[in-house]
């Protein structure tokens, strides 16, 4: 069974670095974790502009909207950086892009 991950790329100057630490610290301890999401791996990345991070995050299997919801209320404790980028991308397993699709096409009136 392949397993969905979602993959957080954010971006941020050199000179925002400790004020994204400490938010992550902070919005970490209020938001706690979830078991929709069974793994995490973090990778950080000098470029030109300032640090490019990644974080891979497996999700259990029919948790996907749960852990959305997490990532996203997560992710928008960032905002009030100035400088401050993400992008969300989610890799669905064959069968809960069906599920997902199915679900979607109900709200759009598009019959699968």
């Amino acid at each position: 069974m392949q397993s969905t991950h979602i993959a957080i790329h954010s971006w941020h100057p050199f000179s925002k670095t400790q004020e994204v630490q400490t938010r992550f610290a902070q919005i970490a301890e209020e938001k706690g974790t979830t078991a929709a999401i069974k793994s995490t791996l973090q990778f950080s990345s000098a470029t030109e502009k300032g640090f490019h991070n990644v974080s891979y995050h497996e999700i259990e299997e029919g948790n996907l909207e749960e852990a959305m919801n997490f990532l996203g209320e997560f992710m928008s404790g960032f905002w009030s950086i100035e400088g401050y980028s993400y992008r969300i991308d989610i890799a669905l397993s064959p069968k809960e892009a069906l599920e997902f699709a199915t679900r979607i096409s109900k709200y759009a009136g598009i019959q699968l």
